[in-house]
Parts: structure tokens; C-alpha cells; sequence
């Protein structure tokens, strides 16, 4: 029975701490936490004239734009999606 608690423990542990380097949609929808994290993970953050553009450092690919003015929408959650997928 001891042995049951603990591996529901573990899962339990291993959940919370990959949910913890993640962006959520829509509470991360603020161009600050957007450009904090693509820049933590390693990605190059450049400004455009309405835009942030995210690029891959090694290749120079535009991963995504980031808005200076960032609203709960859509397109925020597509970002969200992108930083997500490259930097988890």
C-alpha cells in the first residue's frame, strides 16, 4: 500500500514541475513575460516596428512575432504555443 502512495507522489511531483517552466494562455498574455521567456530558453528577441521578432539564434529563423501591445486573443495563444513547443 506504501508503495502505491508512493509512486502517485512521484506523478504527482513530475507533473507539477514540468507544468512549472511553462507559459499558460491566458495569464502569460503580457509581451514582458513573452520576451522574458523566449529570451531564458535561448532564442534571439529582435523589435520591429509594430513587432518583437523571435528568431532562432542558430539559424536565424523567425519562430514567431510578439506584439508590443500583447492581448488575450488568439494570436497570443498561438505565440504561447510556439515558445512552448520550442523552449519545454
Amino acid at each position: 500500500m506504501k508503495l502505491i502512495y508512493i509512486v502517485v507522489f512521484l506523478v504527482l511531483v513530475a507533473v507539477i514541475e514540468a507544468a512549472k517552466g511553462k507559459l499558460k494562455y491566458p495569464g502569460s498574455c503580457k509581451t514582458t513575460k513573452l520576451v522574458k521567456f523566449a529570451e531564458k530558453c535561448g532564442c534571439l528577441v529582435t523589435p520591429g516596428a509594430n513587432h518583437l521578432l523571435v528568431k532562432d539564434p542558430k539559424t536565424g529563423v523567425t519562430l514567431t512575432v510578439i506584439p508590443h501591445t500583447t492581448k488575450e486573443n488568439p494570436t497570443c495563444q498561438n505565440i504561447i504555443n510556439i515558445l512552448n513547443g520550442r523552449c519545454t
